[in-house]
């Protein structure tokens, strides 16, 4: 079904709970046009890309590195290796339903704004992975505190979920798919470049220095993608959410239906 409304075997009870949560959503959202100059221009949405980008450069490494480092630094086995580096990932799954709870509750009784609450999680989730990988360094030689410092900084990913991940929600319920397309896809270079990155940096993958190095960029990028989105990023539905508005506002001008069709032109470019 396109919608509660049309779907055949819903419930009158889930219907109304959807339908209550579509905040500034249209039901003609589909046909809507694009706002495409209004969306790459928006201070908000990039605010909101910068943050995924230097987040996935950070979470990818996680991924992909951490068990090298594991391995060839400290020894593991593949056996050791493959229960520790799980170990981040269960902690985080446990967590992001317990954050989401938090936050939806905190939301709902009204004890944060929404703005608040966003940027707050989202500060939970990059800057406590950047301060337990800067924490690496201090206990480079230290088995335990190591894989320590590596689990939390994977759980508190669970973070940004209730954080920044839902922006795109916020920013415009009618192309939250698009924003969240837009902000995926590009962010998926990160996941590319940064192996990239650490091949040139970590020539010696014994060497705790040079890893130590990698997991100091990811931090920082951790820090700074998320004060960016503290200090630029909204909560507040953006204008271009609803396009047909401007052009009803065109339509009533009483101009001449060419220059009406130059400006829905002018306005979808």
């Amino acid at each position: 079904a396109d919608s509660p409304d049309s779907h055949p075997t819903i419930s009158d009870r889930e219907r109304d709970y959807i339908n209550s949560s579509l905040v500034e959503t249209s039901s003609e959202s589909n046909t809507m046009p694009t706002p495409w100059r209004q969306i790459l221009t928006s201070g908000p949405m990039w605010a909101l890309l910068t943050a995924s980008l230097c987040h996935e450069w950070g979470y990818s490494m996680l991924l992909i590195e951490v068990p090298s480092y594991l391995s060839h630094v400290f020894g593991f086995d593949i056996k050791q290796n493959g229960l520790i580096s799980s170990l981040p990932y269960i902690m985080k799954f446990l967590l992001m339903i317990v954050f989401s709870w938090i936050a939806d509750y905190v939301i709902k009784r009204r004890l944060l704004s929404l703005s608040v609450s966003r940027k707050m999680w989202s500060v939970i989730g990059d800057w406590g992975e950047a301060a337990a990988l800067w924490g690496l360094a201090c206990v480079s030689t230290n088995v335990l505190a190591a894989v320590i410092l590596i689990t939390i900084t994977g759980a508190l990913n669970a973070g940004v979920y209730p954080g920044f991940f839902a922006n795109s929600l916020d920013l415009a319920p009618n192309f939250a798919g698009l924003l969240m397309g837009i902000v995926n896809g590009l962010s998926t270079l990160s996941p590319i470049l940064a192996p990239i990155v650490t091949g040139y940096i970590v020539t010696d993958e014994t060497d705790r220095e040079q890893w130590i190095t990698v997991f100091n960029i990811s931090a920082a990028l951790f820090f700074t993608g998320s004060l960016i989105f503290v200090v630029f990023g909204s909560t507040e539905t953006q204008p271009w959410n609803n396009p047909t508005t401007d052009l009803v506002e065109i339509k009533n001008l009483n101009i001449t239906d060419t220059n009406v069709k130059d400006a829905k032109d002018n306005f979808i470019r």
